[in-house]
């Protein structure tokens, strides 16, 4: 019995490992920066080297976990920076002063180079929520001047 409960952790090590780095490759593809998530599977590498499968388990496991929490965070960002530069074009237009949200945009880009996607997230959601206020009180003052 005692047998089979080490190869069923072994299975486990193995199987999150294989998820790890299917997490990774995807977060890969998508050309993020994964630093965080292969320092863990390295780790988890050395614990199973060294026979700590509980360790290398756990490890394994935290890594795919966070290789597919930057994924996600990835592809929101993407989302939210088409957003934004779309408010951003829309109050250009509407000729708001859109400095601030052109600044929250540039923060977010050197988030998302550094790696940091929640970060970046943040800032982009930042940019378009001023976008659309600059934008806002345009509309207002053209409504309240008559000129629009």
């Amino acid at each position: 019995m005692e047998n089979l409960t080490a190869q069923l952790r072994e299975l486990q090590g193995i199987a999150a490992g294989a998820n790890a780095m299917a997490s990774m490759l995807a977060g890969r593809r998508l050309g993020l920066r994964l630093s965080i998530p292969e320092d863990l599977l390295q780790a988890a590498q050395r614990a199973a080297i060294h026979g700590n499968f509980p360790v290398a388990l756990e490890l394994a496991s935290r890594s795919g976990e966070e290789a597919e929490t930057l994924s996600i965070a990835f592809e929101a960002l993407q989302g939210r920076l088409r957003k934004a530069h779309h408010l951003i074009a829309l109050a250009r237009e509407e000729g708001a002063d859109i400095t601030e949200a052109e600044g929250l945009l540039d923060m977010a880009s050197g988030a998302s180079e550094a790696g940091d996607y929640r970060g970046a997230l943040r800032y982009a959601i930042k940019a378009g929520q001023k976008a659309e206020e600059r934008r806002s009180g345009v509309t207002a003052l053209k409504v309240e001047s008559g000129t629009g």
